[in-house]
């Protein structure tokens, strides 16, 4: 999207936020795993769908709705009543939000996120869209996905996937989106590790799953999650102050939590498969 949109981003690393005198987080609150700030420091402007933090109480504007699907439909009903005119670009980009939040009106959608997909779609830029949602993988994406198929164990209607070192944290969002769609699953979590953290995402196909609570759970006085009812995720350093791996930890928690750890793991694919036989 931001290639093919050609949005103007500068990394965090390369900005100071004490330079500026407002600072606006969306999709995101403070001391939060996906924040970039650091927990001390407090945004002007918060905009969410996800259930309020008690650190936003603090800040100074805050517009969180949790019965939305995605943050992308309030800041459309900001630019409608503020009466400001979409381009094509600005347009596109809003309503590939709504569609990745949403799984494309299926997941999370209220009413609100309908009519502001309505709203955008004769706007956008249709061959830029697909563009975006078609989008040429890296050779290193696949190699993610082989060692997903290698390690993927089942636990009943669970599967747990460590994907080991992944190139970015949005790269287990990928994988759980994949294996998700395993025939017979309800349950799947993906762990990978980016530089010193580990990254986690959970997904549910029960409608009442709370996905979020399960990954607050999984990460208590460890690391920090969040998410909705189906879909979720979180990080913790890499190692526990004990020593331990908090993979096999967040995976313990996580079958726990379930009632799914008295159950023999199974392979999703079988090694032979791998081995060449």
């Amino acid at each position: 999207m931001i290639r093919e949109l050609k949005i103007g981003m500068k990394l965090y690393g390369d900005i100071n936020p004490h330079n500026f005198k407002v600072i606006a987080l969306v999709d995101t609150q403070p001391g939060t795993g996906n924040s970039p700030l650091p927990k001390t420091f407090l945004p002007t402007i918060v905009f969410d769908h996800h259930p309020l933090r008690a650190s936003s109480r603090k800040v100074f504007y805050t517009d969180i709705r949790p019965h939305y699907g995605s943050t992308c439909t309030i800041l459309t009903e900001y630019i409608k009543v503020a009466g400001i005119a979409l381009d094509k670009k600005t347009a596109t980009a809003l309503l590939y939000g709504i569609k990745t939040d949403t799984e494309n009106l299926g997941r999370h959608v209220t009413q609100p996120d309908i009519d502001a997909f309505l709203e955008l779609f004769p706007i956008i830029d249709v061959k830029k869209l697909y563009k975006i949602e078609h989008p040429k993988y890296p050779r290193s994406y696949f190699k993610v996905l082989s060692a997903a198929l290698a390690r993927a164990k089942i636990y009943g209607d669970a599967i747990i996937v460590d994907i080991g070192g992944i190139p970015s944290p949005d790269m287990t969002s990928q994988i759980a989106d994949t294996f998700s769609c395993v025939s017979g699953i309800n349950w799947c979590l993906v762990l990978g590790e980016y530089e010193s953290d580990v990254y986690f995402s959970l997904r549910t196909s029960k409608r009442t799953g709370k996905v979020e609570r399960i990954a607050l759970k999984m990460v208590k006085g460890v690391g920090s999650a969040g998410g909705h009812h189906m879909t979720g995720g979180g990080k913790a350093p890499a190692f526990l102050e004990t020593g331990e791996s908090t993979k096999g930890y967040l995976v313990s928690r996580f079958l726990s939590i379930c009632k799914l750890d008295n159950l023999e793991p199974k392979n999703l694919v079988p090694k032979k498969v791998f081995s060449g036989d």
